[in-house]
């Protein structure tokens, strides 16, 4: 039964800070978006703008905003646009920093094999939970080392997209 128990806190481990790391990022961006003085300084960078509206497949979702809000982009509310599946996705997720010119730390960056990997085992543990072999490449430590990297990374991000920062 503690063997069972185990497995059981280390899964919803990997799936709690899985989620949180989702949400996390999700809100975040949702909020640069909507910011209007962010989306009148990217407005400036057609070429980083156009790549990113084509990359998410948003090109037409914001030409229809600009248009609806005659054809100002004062206003408009974007974020919303970019739904919590595309945080799931590394390249995603670092087209986002891209946008948002955040640079993240060598160490941070070094992070990612583990958090990615992280990511990965918590979509099939919640879309196969039979497989068991997941959770036996995580002890606790792991989990705990993994979710530390993340929470620093959150921190960073919420440190650099604060008022008093060049994004918001």
């Amino acid at each position: 039964m503690k063997k069972y128990s185990s497995e059981i806190l280390k899964e919803q481990s990997i799936i709690a800070g899985v989620s949180n790391w989702e949400g996390y990022f999700s809100d975040i961006c949702e909020q640069i978006l909507n910011d209007d003085k962010f989306i009148q300084k990217i407005y400036k960078e057609k070429e980083k703008l156009r790549k990113f509206l084509t990359q998410f497949k948003l090109m037409q979702d914001f030409n229809i905003e600009v248009l609806l809000n005659e054809n100002k982009i004062d206003g408009i509310r974007f974020g919303s646009y970019l739904k919590r599946a595309k945080i799931q996705n590394k390249d995603d997720l670092k087209a986002i920093f891209q946008l948002f010119e955040i640079e993240l730390s060598e160490e941070d960056k070094n992070n990612w094999t583990e958090i990615t990997q992280l990511i990965r085992d918590r979509h099939e543990i919640v879309h196969n939970p039979n497989n068991q072999n997941i959770i036996d490449n995580y002890e606790k430590d792991k989990i705990e080392r993994i979710i530390k990297n993340m929470s620093k990374i959150i921190s960073f991000v919420d440190d650099y997209c604060s008022p008093t920062t060049k994004i918001l």
